[in-house]
C-alpha cells in the first residue's frame, strides 16, 4: 500500500487526542532493548511470528543501514518509559531515498482500538513529509487479524500490487 505525501490538495490525517500520561518520542538506541521486549510481547500471538534475538534484532531492524530512526516514533507512557506503541521507518534502497517505508509497528494488546496507535501513524507520516520523502509504502498481509488493511485504506494508502505467497501446511 502507498500514499502520497506531497499532494497540495492531499487531505491532512487527523491525529487524535494524545492520552494523558502518553508522548511520542523519535527512536533513540536507549530505548532498543526495551523496545524489542515490548516487540516480542506484542507479537506472541501472531501467526509465523516468533520472538526475536536481540542480535537478530539490531542486524535486521535498528542497526540496518537502510534503518531510518529519525523518521521512526514510539508511543511511552510518561511515567515508566514504557512502549505502548511503535511504528519503525526504513528506506527500501539506497538509490530510492523519495520512499519511506513502514516497515514494522506494533501497540500493546490491551490498548488495541484506542487510537495509539493512530496517533503514532499520524505524527510519523507528518514528519516524513517534513523531511521531504514523496511516499509512505508499506506492506499489509490481507490475513492480518486486525484488519490493518482496512486501518490504512481509511488512512488514505491505496493498494497498488497484490502477491500470494503459498504454504506446504503438511510436510511429511
Amino acid at each position: 500500500m502507498r500514499l502520497e505525501l506531497d499532494l497540495a490538495n492531499h487531505r491532512p490525517i487527523g491525529a487524535p487526542a494524545m492520552p494523558t500520561g502518553t508522548e511520542i518520542v523519535p527512536f533513540d538506541d536507549a530505548f532498543d532493548a526495551k523496545l524489542l521486549a515490548a516487540r516480542n510481547a506484542i507479537f506472541t500471538d501472531n501467526w509465523g511470528s516468533a520472538p526475536m534475538t536481540a542480535r537478530t534484532w539490531r542486524h535486521t531492524i535498528t542497526a540496518s543501514p537502510c534503518y531510518r530512526p529519525e523518521s521512526s516514533f514510539l508511543l511511552l507512557s510518561e511515567r515508566n518509559q514504557e512502549t505502548l506503541c511503535y511504528l519503525l521507518c526504513t528506506e527500501l534502497t539506497d538509490t530510492c531515498t523519495d520512499r519511506v517505508y513502514l516497515a514494522n509497528a506494533g501497540t500493546q494488546p490491551a490498548l488495541h482500538g484506542k487510537g495509539l496507535y493512530r496517533a503514532v501513524f499520524t505524527h510519523t507520516l507528518a514528519r516524513a513529509r517534513e523531511q521531504g520523502y514523496r511516499w509512505a509504502v508499506l506492506d499489509v498481509d490481507a490475513t492480518n487479524p486486525m484488519a490493518a488493511g482496512g486501518f490504512y485504506e481509511r488512512m488514505g494508502l491505496r493498494r497498488f500490487r497484490t502477491w500470494t505467497t503459498h504454504v506446504l501446511s503438511d510436510v511429511r
